[in-house]
């Protein structure tokens, strides 16, 4: 299911009193955060643009801000990073996707992550090396979770459209 979401205002705007602000945006952001923050474990892909997050994980990002402020921390068991460009190296952004999950936690979450290179549709498909790291993500995940890694997870996917 795709989901709107809005650009991020200044995160001092959303504190009042010492409480979280209703959010400005007439967006589907507020349900998208209670999944995450209530998921076991979360997934965060994203294409690479100019060495870094897209813009729509940026502002996945950035609309974070404001439970971080009022120590609302993400708490699930491992975080997948996954980061694929067409031509350039994944690992500044997934420096980026690192600092944002150290900065969603006070306490170091577990991490799994894969950068790699995909410069028309179906090409990490056929990159043998990428698909075996990308299944030994999923066979780490699943373990850490508690799931027998041979068996198909649930899923509570939620897909941010890209304006």
């Amino acid at each position: 299911m795709a989901r709107e979401l809005a650009f991020a205002r200044r995160p001092s705007s959303l504190v009042r009193s010492g409480e979280r602000a209703a959010c400005p945006h007439d967006d589907d952001m507020p349900g998208v955060l209670e999944r995450v923050y209530a998921a076991d474990g979360l997934i965060l892909a994203t294409p690479i643009y100019y060495e870094n997050v897209s813009g729509q994980m940026k502002t996945f990002m950035d609309r974070n801000a404001t439970r971080c402020y009022h120590e609302e921390w993400l708490t699930p068991k491992v975080v997948g990073l996954i980061a694929v460009a067409a031509e350039s190296s994944a690992e500044d952004t997934l420096a980026a996707m690192r600092r944002f999950a150290a900065l969603s936690n006070p306490e170091e979450l577990p991490l799994v992550a894969l950068g790699g290179c995909a410069d028309k549709p179906g090409a990490a498909a056929d990159d043998a090396e990428l698909m075996a790291q990308a299944r030994e993500i999923g066979r780490s995940t699943a373990e850490r979770l508690g799931l027998d890694p041979s068996r198909p997870a649930p899923t509570g996917r939620v897909a941010l459209r890209r304006e």
